[in-house]
């Protein structure tokens, strides 16, 4: 399915208030809204496959917003999206799950790729390139264990922390 130049205060491709969403295989392109110019969420279990979000704006989540638990996406794109947080993806349930995704060219006040509240965020595989943040352009995370694995962070720019900026105790870093 493709959503595009949608516009909306919630959810400008899609708004969901149910558990167990399922996105696949979906392009979201120059929407804007307030909360999830691509996806908003705020059920439990949001899966998100083979997606991609390209020039979003939103004052929240311009690719995703979350706020339900155990969130996840995979082999995703989020490409020039716009956000004060979270330009990618904007969780604040526990347990987000990202594996195998892209994140180019983003820009927010914190988290570009990705801004996590929640506990238990766990990244992996994933690239962080070229995404500009005040705080935390490729992950901005103020849960409590965060996880990164086997994931790149590339030409990121940012106050605090152009990688990773992680205020939570119990990060764990390993094999990026």
């Amino acid at each position: 399915s493709e959503f595009t130049d949608n516009k909306a205060d919630t959810g400008a491709g899609i708004s969901s208030s149910g558990s167990g969403a399922s996105v696949s295989d979906s392009e979201f392109t120059g929407n804007d809204a307030g909360t999830g110019a691509g996806i908003a969420s705020t059920g439990d279990g949001l899966t998100v496959e083979g997606s991609e979000f390209t020039d979003n704006k939103a004052d929240t989540g311009a690719g995703i917003s979350s706020s339900g638990e155990g969130a996840t996406v995979s082999d995703s794109e989020f490409t020039g999206n716009d956000a004060t947080n979270g330009a990618g993806i904007a969780s604040t349930g526990d347990n987000l799950n990202v594996e195998d995704s892209k994140f180019t060219d983003n820009t927010a006040e914190t988290g570009a790729g990705i801004s996590s509240t929640g506990n238990n965020a766990s990244v992996s595989g994933s690239e962080f390139t070229g995404n500009e943040a005040t705080t935390g352009a490729g992950i901005a995370s103020s849960g409590d264990d965060l996880t990164v694995d086997d994931s790149k962070f590339t030409d990121n720019t940012a106050d605090t922390g152009a990688g990773i900026s992680s205020s939570g105790s119990g990060a764990t870093v390993s094999d990026s």
